[in-house]
């Protein structure tokens, strides 16, 4: 049930990024995620297989740019997971059971997270039918495509 997926998969994207993180020992897991693509930047690795067709992002220098134009938008301020990729939502009987693979947690920002959900529910479902089910569900309104767009720059660097 795709739409349900989408369902739990917002609100367990909701129910971390409410959460509070003042005893995360990781303060700030976006400062180490901009110096993980400067530095793969430089090692010139770049993965345009990624989404093309949604960011067309064709060559390393062209995701480097629209990153470091855009690094300012990109926040410290949520508990994020990380990898919030389907198989790292685990469910049971059609409830949210548990994360898993959470060493890319840490305090981020959000569209970190959104990225990767919106990745995954596109891979593992081989649609982008439910994008904007997920999208409607988590809240439309509080994402920022430009943010988004830089995180996706940042992504392509990995």
């Amino acid at each position: 049930e795709p739409s349900r997926l989408c369902d739990l998969l917002a609100d367990c994207l909701h129910f971390l990024h409410e959460s509070g993180f003042s005893d995360c020992p990781v303060k700030d897991y976006t400062a180490e995620y901009l110096q993980r693509a400067e530095e793969n930047y430089q090692k010139e690795m770049f993965d345009p297989t990624l989404l093309p067709e949604k960011y067309s992002f064709s060559t390393a220098e062209q995701a480097w740019s629209a990153a470091r134009e855009g690094k300012a938008l990109l926040r410290a301020d949520t508990l994020i997971h990380g990898d919030a990729c389907l198989p790292n939502f685990i469910c049971q009987d059609g409830t949210f059971s548990t994360f898993i693979d959470l060493g890319q947690a840490g305090v981020g920002d959000k569209h970190m997270d959104l990225f990767w959900t919106i990745w995954s529910l596109e891979f593992n479902l081989q649609t982008d039918r439910y994008t904007d089910c997920f999208l409607d569900l988590y809240g439309r309104e509080s994402l920022d495509w430009d943010t988004l767009r830089v995180v996706a720059a940042l992504e392509y660097l990995s």
